[in-house]
């Protein structure tokens, strides 16, 4: 993926992505989920992050990158 990204909000990212299954769980050590998806031919990513209180990002990548 491009590192050209943008980070969108929880309700923009599950209006694209609705019930898609994630194409991949990527874990990067045990306190980080990584589930990619591609949607509508946009690549999308969720990061929660589990180190205290569990936190989850979600981002798009720019298609203008």
């Amino acid at each position: 993926m491009s590192t050209f990204i943008i980070e969108i909000t929880k309700e923009a990212f599950e209006a694209i992505v609705g019930d898609t299954e994630p194409l991949t769980l990527m874990s990067a050590g045990s306190n980080v989920e990584r589930l990619s998806y591609t949607v509508k031919g946009m690549y999308l990513e969720s990061i929660t992050n589990y180190y205290s209180k569990p936190i989850t990002q979600y981002y798009v990548q720019d298609i203008n990158a």
